[in-house]
């Protein structure tokens, strides 16, 4: 079942086009890594699925309904990003009893846990809270409310490394025990790539790559030889291309068997894969450098 299915989805605001014609599915069950650099549409996308924002053309589902208008889909999203209005002048408290009011299956219990392993206090102004603190309410939102789609935009900016690294074991702890849909949009590629089963990358309001994780890593590689050698490998996408001296670097897209890899390194060519955070800026710096 699909989580989220946008189809044909246009996004216009006044001059800007910021979705074309968007097609996207994102399965149920999942941990998503949303990737792209600032502008390429994340937000928008994250906007959409809530709500927020409404599409100039096309259709949004969330679990198979129409997520506008539609009270019983918005019970399953939640949605917290590193900056929440609507949370200013309010405690702790009556944040909390906001969430629990809304969110069907929320635990009150765990979003006690959380305050205890976030060091916060109910009685607490959201206002005076640190940016660390805010994020930490957000994440304890977010996960007390145990809905079906959660979505987290950034929300790890402001939380220190011990916070971030509870965080991620909160995420795994919760995936592997009630296999909920995750989506994480994030700058921090090189932190986070192993929460992620699957990985969505926009670029320019278009989805330059979508898959799971380590299917990815199988089908891109460096390859580092003399031009002559590298000239009668399989012909593959090419990403980028770089020259060292006598030296030719081609980052390559496609399928590639262990025994084909095992074959180019016995001809001189040097084999190398790629991070995610590699994956990511080859993907997104434009075309093939020369």
């Amino acid at each position: 079942m699909n989580a989220v299915e946008c189809k044909k989805v246009k996004k216009q605001f006044k001059e800007k086009t910021v979705f074309e014609e968007l097609n996207l599915k994102i399965e149920a069950g999942k941990i998503y890594g949303l990737l792209g650099r600032n502008g390429s549409g994340k937000t928008t996308l994250m906007n959409l699925i809530t709500t927020k924002y409404l599409p100039t053309e096309g259709e949004i589902e969330v679990f198979g309904e129409p997520v506008y208008e539609n009270e019983n889909v918005l019970r399953k999203i939640c949605f917290m990003s590193d900056y929440m209005p609507a949370f200013l002048n309010s405690s702790v408290k009556n944040l909390l009893k906001d969430a629990a009011a809304f969110y069907d299956n929320w635990d009150q219990a765990y979003a006690e846990k959380l305050l205890q392993l976030f060091q916060i206090e109910k009685k607490e102004s959201y206002n005076v809270l640190s940016k660390g603190k805010k994020t930490c309410i957000g994440i304890i939102i977010g996960m007390a409310s145990n809905c079906e789609l959660t979505i987290f935009d950034e929300i790890y900016s402001g939380l220190d490394a011990v916070a971030r690294q509870q965080f991620y074991d909160l995420i795994l702890e919760d995936y592997m025990e009630k296999q909920r849909t995750f989506i994480l949009s994030t700058h921090l590629i090189s932190e986070m790539g192993n929460l992620f089963s699957d990985l969505i990358l926009i670029d320019q309001g278009k989805v330059l790559i979508q898959g799971e994780v380590e299917e990815l890593r199988t089908r891109i590689y460096a390859f580092s030889a003399k031009p002559e050698l590298l000239e009668k490998m399989n012909p593959h996408t090419v990403l980028k291309k770089e020259s060292f001296g006598g030296t030719e670097k081609r980052i390559l897209n496609g399928t590639f068997t262990s025994e084909e890899l095992s074959e180019y390194q016995l001809q001189g060519i040097k084999v190398e894969s790629l991070s995610l955070q590699d994956i990511f800026i080859t993907l997104t710096t434009g075309e093939v450098k020369e």
